[in-house]
This record gives structure tokens, sequence and C-alpha cells, in this order.
């Protein structure tokens, strides 16, 4: 299978780097309602991350913007609250959303409107399984 074209793989980068840039009401109004908010904005970076290597390797990323990019990941990964509630008002989703803002205005990106389009969100259903 041949590699995907980088310029189809850019939008959905810079719109994983809006969401993580966004305001936490933001966020929760981006995402659907069913969905767990921290987490989907953790995995939909993440996702982007995955296609990264490919926008450096095509020129549309450099090497300084990759490093950030990673330092932000990292970043996202050391997060230990994970609710709506830390969105709004832990330190630590306030840096990385300060982050990912300094990269926007590097990359010469505007924070929105964030479209997710790319995406499918799927609701789960209840487990039949008794609970122990």
């Amino acid at each position: 299978m041949p590699d995907p074209d980088p310029r189809q793989l850019w939008p959905v980068v810079v719109s994983a780097l809006q969401l993580v840039a966004a305001e936490a009401g933001e966020q929760v109004a981006a995402l659907p309602a069913f969905v767990h908010v921290p987490d989907e904005v953790a995995l939909t970076f993440d996702d982007a991350m995955a296609l990264v290597p490919h926008l450096l390797a095509a020129g549309l990323l450099d090497d300084a913007a990759v490093a950030q990019l990673v330092a932000l990941d990292t970043a996202l990964q050391a997060i230990t609250v994970w609710s709506v509630a830390a969105l709004h008002d832990e330190a630590a989703w306030h840096d990385v959303r300060q982050r990912a803002r300094a990269l926007c205005r590097q990359l010469g990106l505007a924070r929105g409107p964030i479209d997710l389009s790319w995406g499918v969100y799927v609701p789960g259903r209840p487990s039949r399984r008794p609970r122990p």
C-alpha cells in the first residue's frame, strides 16, 4: 500500500493541535457528548503524532517543530488528572494548552475553527457482563 499524500495528513495534525490549544469549553464543544473529553483530546493528538514522520519526510514540518510536538506529547502523557473539571482547573492542562498555542503561532496556524470531520466517534454499548 502506498504512503498517503502528506498534504492530506496535514489537516489532521492541524486540527489535533488546535484541539489541544483550545479552551476547555471549546474542547468540550468540539467533541461528541458521549466521549470522555480529556481522553479524546489526548487520543486525537496521539493519532496526529503518528503522522508526523510523514510530514517531516515531506518537508511540511521541520526538526524544531517536531521537537515541540514531541515535547507537547510528553507533557500530555505526564498529565495525571483526567476529568472535565481538570481541563478547566488543573495547571498541567493549562501548560499543555499554552504549549499548543505557542506551536500554533510558530507554525502560522489559526486556533480555529477546529475541524474534526476526519475522525469517527462511535458510542459504546453498556456491557452485558455482570459486574463483580
